[in-house]
């Protein structure tokens, strides 16, 4: 040792030197007046005598005796030194100082066995050693007094626990120590705990199995152990040991594979426990100077969250086997989230929704219910980012399941997140369904107003009280649920409103009434639309509403504008025929020389079969609409000659309907063309009209002139914008129509017919008849025409 004490303080030389007082008795474990004579050191006799021969192998051998007596402390140091503490770990350092620099003297070394004469060995030796003394000892003293699986299985936890704790502090800390003899410490200690705690956890695990996956209790105890030795196993990832050394934890997923599904049923059980809870002490919390919840949405969210979090501790190491427990588990956390939503969404009903006069009120309570629901289904939405789907599946990809799997989680999120929907859907309607009594109220009051009240004064109410509502709402509700809130109230209202306008009487003098809901429908549109802040035109203008207000709308105009309406009406049903009843092809434009609109009629396909021949003698009548803009049409007759028994009339013939270029630009204004059977005896047959917007005629009618070719330049064609010179020559528009019969339950037709027949409006009553004895089949006529369809 004199070779390296030259390189230490003197200090380090009293500290190599210093042995505890049970290192210091000589020599070495048996007392001082039992030793022979002539081996007490210093006596004349013994290793002190100068003249002793034999002196230096004297010394070797009881410096060979504390080696072997250190040795045999370290077979036991982890009950010998309280690694805990600084005086422990300070007394191992001593006495491994003295175990190196032994070691260093090779004539001490040869007088150990052979097999002791390997430092590294020896030490290998001596730390299994010492484990398994300490691992036994801990072991016997964690042994419950009772026998029986909670007792059992908690003290293997702790057991557990303990091992993982001393691994930590061996890594930590003690690993270092022992560098001083250049020893790998911590991967012999930690291959010894794990042989040690793999026999003991497998041979509980199989003798309490059938416990361990039922009893709640037990299996949060072994969920608790699991922890424990998945973190070992991390800490023996940076341990190195030699080829025939083997980790038995590294097993562990075989020994709890069956315990999984108990695990997250006992997760699933406390949550719902928990909810329970936190409903019975529910209170009020402001999240935002906005929005509130009850504390129980917040608390639900947690236990939720926790459930996700409990995957996250997991970590199974069985991409595939993961995906099935994963699977599992967000079955259990969308159930927890819907049990949730079902005890708030019974609390409703449980609700005091009404005021003393018995008229529905939106209160606070109620807006934070819906709150807690919309809070809740978010927490579902957020499931695939706090699980980290996408890289759970992408570890499962070599087994060619990992995106079938991701799939079918969000599948199981989506169908949550829908039932969560329709619940909150379904209390919106309620709001919205128990608000319209109040709307028809006020509907049916803004009716019986005198006639020179405006409407807006009339609706003033009804506004109040949405407002009034509706501000609540906004107040205190979440903007996803207001949306659905204001979209079912608006829905609601339309509705009143419609069922409103069925019950006004088909009789004269009404149409102020019409006006009233018309105004009504426009009034609470804009107020539903809010500048562009609230709801969307694509969200207010329904089908139901569209039509309404079309219908409400045609019902207040004049006697002349409802009937230009109805000619619109005529113009959209051409664009819908299907041609059952055969077709016209023709060319129409308008001719400025002459002002007139130019007809080519040139034949008919495939018409109706009218006469018993199978036949028909099909003609064409031409008329522009409405009257009062073209009385020349309807002074003189424009018809086609009669072609006899054929299906495919080839027609060929012109005409000129007088016209002014603007009558024609008018949304109204239509040519018709009505196809007749010709009858030797009785009435023509009606086959059917083809209709053709003026409009559209003359955005076709433009004049062309012909350009003269000049030199270098090639031909060009101009178009002249004004009415000068326009014989030259103008564009036609080609059409080949399908026939139709016009809707006769159509608003304005059916508004037509009362204005004539109850409210004795003349010309409605002509325009009427006139449709109906040219353009409207006979009961007969309809008869054979559905059956010769059919």
């Amino acid at each position: 040792g004199g070779r390296r004490e030259s390189n230490r303080s003197g200090s380090d030389s009293e500290e190599l030197c210093a042995l505890p007082p049970t290192a210091q008795a000589p020599p070495f474990g048996r007392k001082e007046e039992e030793s022979a004579p002539g081996e007490r050191l210093g006596s004349p006799e013994g290793l002190g005598s100068p003249s002793s021969s034999n002196w230096m192998e004297d010394m070797c051998g009881h410096l060979a005796e504390l080696c072997l007596y250190i040795l045999e402390m370290l077979d036991s140091h982890l009950m010998v030194f309280d690694l805990k503490c600084v005086s422990g770990i300070q007394r191992l350092k001593e006495y491994l100082y003295v175990l190196r620099e032994l070691y260093f003297f090779s004539p001490c070394v040869l007088k150990l066995r052979k097999s002791q004469q390997d430092l590294i060995s020896v030490l290998q030796g001596s730390t299994r050693s010492a484990v398994k003394g300490w691992f036994n000892i801990q072991s016997a003293s964690l042994m419950p007094y009772t026998s029986g699986c909670k007792e059992e299985m908690q003290a293997m936890k702790e057991l557990t626990e303990l091992c993982l704790r001393e691994c930590k502090l061996v890594k930590g800390h003690v690993n270092q120590i022992f560098e001083i003899v250049e020893f790998n410490y911590f991967s012999e200690y930690i291959i010894a705990v794990d042989n040690l705690l793999a026999d003991h956890i497998k041979s509980k695990i199989l003798l309490f199995k059938e416990e361990a996956n039922t009893d709640p209790e037990v299996s949060t105890v072994t969920f608790q152990t699991y922890l424990s030795i998945r973190e070992i196993v991390a800490l023996e990832e940076e341990a190195s040991v030699g080829a025939e050394d083997r980790f038995l934890l590294h097993e562990y997923p075989a020994w709890f594979k069956s315990m999984v599904s108990n695990w997250i049923r006992t997760t699933y059980q406390k949550c719902r426990d928990r909810i329970d809870k936190a409903i019975e002490i529910d209170e009020v919390v402001k999240v935002t100077d906005e929005v509130e919840f009850s504390s129980s949405a917040v608390d639900a969210k947690g236990f939720l969250l926790s459930m996700a979090g409990f995957w996250r501790h997991l970590q199974w190491p069985v991409a595939d086997e993961a995906l099935g427990f994963l699977g599992a588990l967000v079955q259990n956390i969308c159930d927890a989230a819907g049990y949730y939503v079902n005890r708030v969404y019974t609390s409703i009903e449980s609700s005091d929704l009404y005021d003393e006069q018995h008229r529905f009120r939106v209160s606070e309570s109620l807006c934070i219910i819906l709150n807690n629901m919309e809070h809740i289904r978010k927490t579902i939405l957020e499931l695939e980012k706090h699980l980290d789907l996408d890289q759970l599946c992408l570890s499962a990809k070599k087994s060619r399941i990992g995106d079938q799997a991701k799939e079918l989680l969000k599948n199981m999120i989506k169908v949550s997140d829908e039932e969560i929907g329709r619940k909150i859907s379904d209390h919106i309607e309620r709001i919205a369904h128990r608000l319209k009594p109040d709307v028809a109220g006020y509907i049916e009051s803004m009716m019986t107003v005198e006639k020179d009240v405006s409407s807006e004064t009339a609706i003033d109410p009804l506004l109040e009280f949405l407002e009034k509502n509706l501000q609540t709402l906004g107040d205190y509700l979440l903007y996803p649920v207001f949306w659905g809130i204001l979209g079912e109230v608006w829905s609601s209202s339309v509705e009143t409103i419609s069922a409103t306008y069925a019950t006004i009487p088909n009789k004269g003098g009404q149409q102020y009434l019409y006006q009233r809901l018309y105004d009504a429908l426009e009034i609470l549109r804009n107020f539903f639309h809010g500048g562009g802040k609230a709801l969307s035109s694509k969200d207010l203008d329904t089908e139901e509403f569209k039509e309404l207000f079309s219908k409400l709308g045609q019902l207040c105009l004049s006697t002349r504008k409802l009937i230009m309406k109805f000619c619109e009406e005529l113009v959209a049903q051409q664009s819908r025929a299907e041609g059952v009843l055969g077709h016209l092809l023709l060319s129409a434009r308008f001719n400025p020389d002459k002002s007139a609109v130019e007809v080519s009629l040139i034949q008919g396909e495939k018409l109706p079969a009218l006469d018993r021949t199978g036949f028909s003698d099909p003609y064409v009548e031409l008329t522009l609409m409405p009257d009062w803009l073209f009385p020349d049409t309807v002074k003189k007759k424009f018809k086609t000659a009669v072609h006899e028994k054929t299906l495919d009339p080839f027609f060929n013939e012109d005409f000129f309907l007088p016209a002014n270029k603007e009558d024609l630009d008018n949304e109204g204004s239509i040519l018709i063309l009505a196809t007749y059977d010709h009858d030797t005896v009785g009435s023509d047959d009606f086959a059917g009209i083809c209709v053709i917007s003026c409009k559209e005629i003359l955005s076709y009618s433009k004049p062309i002139i012909h350009i003269e070719k000049e030199e270098g330049e090639e031909e060009k064609e101009k178009e002249k914008e004004d009415d000068k010179g326009l014989s030259k020559r103008v564009s036609r528009k080609n059409f080949k129509l399908p026939l139709f019969h016009f809707d006769n339950q159509a608003t304005a037709f059916k508004e037509l017919r009362l204005r004539g027949k109850l409210q004795h409006d003349q010309e409605a009553g002509t325009f009427y008849r006139t449709l109906k004895k040219r353009y409207v089949p006979t009961a007969s006529q309809q008869k054979r025409l559905s059956r010769l369809l059919s």
